[in-house]
Formats: structure tokens, C-alpha cells, sequence
């Protein structure tokens, strides 16, 4: 939950998905006007009172709900120093009972009126949908579109029959990627580019003492759990320990892990997460002036490897002279890993790996 000043009248507060799923609240919720929305709001002017000084004890509110990616939502809200300004469009959202907290009184809070126009601002109709109601229309189009041509040829069937299951999977609130489907009827729905579609990792930010002991951490579950729906992985992070791993050296760096009880760091961890989930791998060229590193397909073989750098490179290749990076770390030089026999001689159908080192010759 991120709360920031406007202005003396009012404050933006933005709901991630995580906020409402850790509380167990969906976006209809708000605006039906649930206990545990009403739970939710007083929790807002809670915390706006106390991080930024927004005083709304018996004043009246104006709410104002916008839809954002990924299910998250941005409340505008605003004091109204004179109900009677209020368009009969609002409603109220409920006082606080007398058993709630002192500190909002008798808080009276103006919403949307009729839940059906904060459902519109949402873009959704019905209960639970989320990424993959965003997702239905272009699922709509291709489904419309095998529908038309499988009237000239049946074997769009097939594509017919798949994409109404898909509309009506994302329909009820679920990602394209958790559709479970076989390879050929995952190129079809490939062909509608959704983007819930995307693979996906989770990011989980703990502090210091949830970091110690991730897993016994409540918000790092919901998180776990959220992410195995999805078959998608979860790297813990600690924003504050990376901002001081970020300013040490080598040795300085490596001595901070250790303490710490972790080989690599969180940023780490997710680069090397992002490329596995993406199928890439890195090999590297070195020369007098600098060292660098390029990013390639798993799969790629040298000449296609070498056209990253060139397409000279490609279309002239002879052959790449390649070492391991951890056989060249050993040895200290390259020479030294030539009188070992470590540096290879490929050809045109040797597979590139990760790590590879590469000179590679070529004639145009």
C-alpha cells in the first residue's frame, strides 16, 4: 500500500494486487462496499494519518477509483469541506461501529455510487476477473476469427474449440499461462500474443528479519502460494541488504554474503532466474580493450552466436576458438589454458554454452 500527499485535501493511495490479495479482498469488493473493504479503508486513513498528516476524522470523503495494470487499483481521496457539493452520484460508504477504532470516529466516506459504475471503471462484470478478463477481448477476436474461417475449412475447428475454452478460463479470473493445454494447442493460443500469457517471476521485498527466515514469513506465503498457481517462481530480496551489497567491492561484497549466510546476492539471483525462465545464456569475447558479454538463445550455434557481433562474422565463419570461463579462471591466462588443452576448436554445429569464452574466425 503506497500512500502520497496531493495536495491539504487529498492523497493518492495505490492497491496492489499483493495488497488485496493479502487481504483477502477483490476489486468488486470495493466497490459493493464489503466489511472487508470498509476494513480496508480504515486502514488507508489510518496510515495516511500517521505517514503524511491527513486528518479526516468526521470530515466527509470523496472516493475515486482507477483502474491500473495488473489488478492493482488507485484510489484518489479528497476532503469535502461542504457535502452539499456532492453530486448525487455518491453514496456513502458506512461509518465506522463503535467497537472500530477511536482514531476514525465517525469517518463518513463517499464512493462511486452504484457498484455497476466502479465495475465499468474496472473493466469488469464479473466477480473475480482479473489479468485474464483484460486479456478476453483479443481471445474474443481470435475466437471470432476461426469461428468465420472454419465455416470455409473445418480443420479450424480445432482453433474454435480451443479459444472459447481459453475466453471462458480467463473469464473466470485466471492467466492465459495457467491454462493447461497441449504443445499444438499452445501454438494456436500463442497466435493472440496475450499478455498474461508471459512467463512471469516473483519478486518477493522482505525486510531483514523476514529475509532471515523467508519461509516463515505470512506475506512471503501468500506470495508462494499466489505464484505455484501459476507454476511460477518466487526469489527473495531484501531492498535494504542489496542497497548496501551495491556499494562494496570484490572481496568486501564477498565477505558481506558470507555473514549473511548466502552465496549471491538477491539481484543475482533474479538475473540468473530471468534468463533460465527466458531459455537464454551469455558467452563472452575479450580483447585488449575490453571484455563483454552477449546475450544469446539457448540452442545457438557459433555462427548464428557470431552474427550477435557482427554479421560479418556470420556469413565469413570459420571456426571459434573457445574456452570455459572457470577453466580460464584457473589457468590465469589464455595461454596457459592453451598449453592444458582447454581452448577448443569448434565448428560450424557446436551448440553454444554459457560462459563460453570466444575468439572466433572468420574471412569476408
Amino acid at each position: 500500500m503506497k500512500i502520497e500527499r496531493i495536495n491539504e485535501n487529498q492523497i493518492r493511495c495505490t492497491l496492489s494486487n499483493f495488497d488485496l490479495s493479502v487481504r483477502n479482498v477483490n476489486l468488486n469488493e470495493l466497490a459493493y462496499g464489503s466489511e472487508k473493504a470498509r476494513n480496508l479503508f480504515r486502514e488507508m486513513i489510518q496510515c495516511a494519518t500517521r505517514e503524511v498528516g491527513f486528518e479526516a476524522e468526521d470530515i466527509p470523503l470523496m472516493v475515486e477509483a482507477i483502474p491500473m495494470a495488473n489488478d492493482s487499483v488507485m484510489l484518489i481521496i479528497t476532503k469535502i469541506e461542504d457535502p452539499e457539493e456532492l453530486d448525487t452520484r455518491f453514496s456513502k460508504f458506512s461509518a465506522a461501529d463503535e467497537d472500530d477504532d477511536p482514531s476514525v470516529g465517525n469517518l463518513t466516506a463517499e464512493l462511486l455510487d452504484g457498484a455497476d459504475a466502479l465495475l465499468s471503471l474496472l473493466g469488469s462484470q464479473n466477480p473475480g476477473q482479473g489479468e485474464g478478463a483484460k486479456a478476453a477481448p483479443a481471445v474474443s477476436d481470435k475466437n471470432a476469427q476461426a469461428q468465420k474461417a472454419a465455416k470455409g475449412d473445418k480443420k479450424y475447428l480445432r482453433e474454435v474449440e480451443v479459444f472459447s475454452a481459453l475466453k471462458d478460463w480467463l473469464n473466470d479470473g485466471n492467466s492465459a499461462r495457467s491454462f493447461d493445454c497441449d504443445e499444438d494447442d499452445a501454438a494456436i493460443i500463442a497466435a493472440a500474443e496475450l499478455l498474461s500469457l508471459k512467463p512471469i517471476i516473483y519478486a518477493a521485498n522482505l525486510d531483514e528479519e523476514g529475509f532471515a527466515d523467508c519461509h516463515a514469513n505470512a506475506y512471503y506465503k501468500v506470495v508462494e502460494e499466489l505464484a505455484a498457481k501459476e507454476g511460477a517462481q518466487v526469489i527473495p530480496v531484501c531492498a535494504k541488504l542489496e542497497a548496501e551489497i551495491a556499494e562494496l567491492d570484490g572481496e568486501e561484497k564477498k565477505m558481506f554474503l558470507d555473514d549473511l549466510g548466502i552465496a549471491e546476492s538477491g539481484l543475482d539471483r533474479l538475473i540468473k532466474a530471468s534468463y533460465a525462465l527466458l531459455g537464454l545464456i551469455s558467452f563472452l569475447t575479450s580483447g585488449e580493450d575490453e571484455c563483454r558479454a552477449w546475450t544469446i538463445k539457448r540452442g545457438t550455434k557459433a555462427p548464428q552466436a557470431a552474427g550477435k557481433i557482427h554479421t560479418d562474422f556470420e556469413r565469413g565463419f570459420i571456426r571459434a576458438e573457445v574456452v570455459n570461463f572457470d577453466d580460464l579462471m584457473a589457468c590465469g591466462s589464455m595461454n596457459a589454458a592453451k598449453e592444458k588443452g582447454l581452448v577448443r576448436s569448434e565448428g560450424k554445429e557446436y551448440v553454444m554454452k554459457d560462459g563460453d569464452i570466444v575468439l572466433f574466425r572468420f574471412n569476408v
